[in-house]
This record gives C-alpha cells, sequence and structure tokens, in this order.
C-alpha cells in the first residue's frame, strides 16, 4: 500500500488541509490510517445533520477514519479535552490545529465518488474498481 504522511501547523483548518492535499495529488480512493493532534476549536456535525458541535477549547484528538477522495470525503473526528471528556461526530470545516497534526493516508486501487441515495437522502459511497 501507498502512503502518504504530512504534517498540519497552528491555525490550518483540518478538513480543509485535508480535501487541498487530496486535490493535490490527484488521490482517487484513500483511507485514514493515522491522525494525532490537538486542536484549539471544533466543529463537529452531529447524527442530526441539522446540529453541529462547536466550541473554543483545547483539546486532542483521540480518533480520526474515514474514507477519501478528490471527488468527495467521509470522516469522523473525535477528541478529548483535559477532563477526558471526550466529543465526536463527521468531521467539518472549521476544526482548527493548536499547535501540530500528523495526517497518514493509505491509497486504495478505486475511485470513491459520492453519489445520492435515494434511500438515505445523502450522497453516498460508491467504488469504482481499478
Amino acid at each position: 500500500m501507498k502512503t502518504y504522511s504530512f504534517r498540519l501547523t497552528q491555525g490550518q483548518d483540518l478538513r480543509q488541509e485535508i480535501e487541498t492535499f487530496l486535490h493535490e495529488k490527484d488521490i482517487a480512493a484513500a483511507v485514514i490510517l493515522s491522525g494525532v493532534g490537538g486542536l484549539s476549536r471544533i466543529n463537529l456535525r452531529l447524527a442530526d445533520p441539522r446540529k453541529f458541535l462547536t466550541r473554543e477549547l483545547d483539546v486532542e484528538i483521540v480518533s480520526v477514519t474515514g474514507t477519501l477522495s478528490k471527488n468527495g470525503s467521509h470522516l469522523h473526528l473525535s477528541v478529548s479535552d483535559e477532563a477526558g471528556v471526550t466529543y465526536g461526530g463527521h468531521l467539518s470545516k472549521g476544526n482548527v490545529v493548536r499547535l501540530t497534526v500528523e495526517i497518514v493516508i493509505g491509497l486504495i486501487e478505486a475511485t470513491y465518488e459520492r453519489k445520492p441515495d435515494e434511500t438515505t437522502g445523502y450522497d453516498e459511497l460508491t467504488i469504482i474498481e481499478a
């Protein structure tokens, strides 16, 4: 499996920088293998797609996972604060790097796309085999 590793720095937007990297490298399908670091602001879309959890606080990334593509990604993020309280949801734009975040992604030999699904009402993963 081919992998890429990159590091984000203070003030960068986690979601935006991941998307920028995918477009710059022309990545059609990948997964997050690892993500560690801290954020100073979180913005998570909750299970109810109309609700967001937005907080200005220092947190550590506990987990970041998902499918990635220049054609659309689906990412989840879990973080914990200084008391160990954990927050989680869909990784949206607006999650700001506190000092640093390290990301490792692995390429998949396929193409991922997102297409409307009448059953769910969302754009869902469509896999085109290589």
